[in-house]
């Protein structure tokens, strides 16, 4: 009897190119639970077809703030008003935060990982808003904050989306504007199974032929079929997701 057993860590992280580290972040084999309209009951990302309407909204709300505070000085000066240099540079202030906006939108489409999301934040557009404006008004400082809020929302959805994409078309077709790809595709993945349920059900379900000695007097070799995997241990950081991996195995 072999007392050897085989565990698997961190099932639901990979690399497309098989962990060789030449394209970036890892991405995550998971769908979210999302608030995909108006009402409170949540939708996975794979039953979704759209970011959650609440961000298209704030997103929409926060571009109109900038354009209608931008607009009330050009009527100023459209009055006879002759701009000063502050207010000539809240204009380009304003204008520069609509870009913004539409920056982090259009990101959505190419985001695959919330570290490489993180660091587009942290390092690109955080730094560019404290250099547009010194402060901001209570006002424009909740619409901002609303509008990020539900701008993760969207990052949930859209790192599900281009998984996806990714697995069944290959990193090239994602990525490098259908370049092909060198690494395994999966077209057949089904759109009606959670990212997670797939990967954890493929690991449970890989097994080996295991050629075991009789304890008879004729002495042959007896093959069984056995788990390749004995236990698989997914990190988690909510109770619900605890609830959700157990619920699939």
């Amino acid at each position: 009897q072999n007392d050897l057993q085989l565990w698997a860590l961190r099932p639901l992280t990979a690399y497309p190119d098989q962990g060789t580290g030449t394209s970036g972040h890892a991405f995550v084999l998971a769908d979210y639970q999302l608030p995909a309209a108006l009402k409170k009951e949540l939708t996975w990302s794979n039953q979704m077809t759209a970011p959650p309407q609440v961000y298209q909204m704030a997103m929409q709300r926060a571009i109109r703030h900038f354009d209608d505070h931008a607009q009330e000085i050009i009527q100023r000066q459209i009055d006879g008003h002759d701009l000063d240099a502050e207010e000539r540079e809240v204009i380009d202030g304003c204008k520069l935060m609509q870009s913004i906006i539409h920056d982090v939108d259009n990101g959505l489409e190419q985001v695959r990982s919330f570290r490489a999301h993180e660091e587009f934040l942290s390092q690109r557009i955080i730094p560019l808003m404290y250099d547009t404006f010194e402060g901001y008004d209570e006002e424009t400082a909740k619409l901002l904050e609303a509008f990020f809020g539900c701008y993760s929302l969207a990052v949930r959805y859209s790192i599900a989306r281009n998984t996806r994409q990714l697995l069944k078309q290959g990193e090239g077709d994602l990525l490098l504007g259908g370049g092909g790809s060198a690494t395994p595709t999966y077209p057949d993945l089904p759109d009606d199974q959670r990212l997670q349920e797939v990967a954890l059900g493929f690991l449970l379900s890989q097994t080996y032929e295991s050629q075991q000695q009789q304890q008879q007097q004729d002495g042959k070799e007896a093959t069984t079929t056995r788990p390749l995997i004995d236990k698989v241990i997914v990190g988690c950081v909510e109770v619900d997701q605890v609830l959700e991996n157990l619920e699939i195995v």
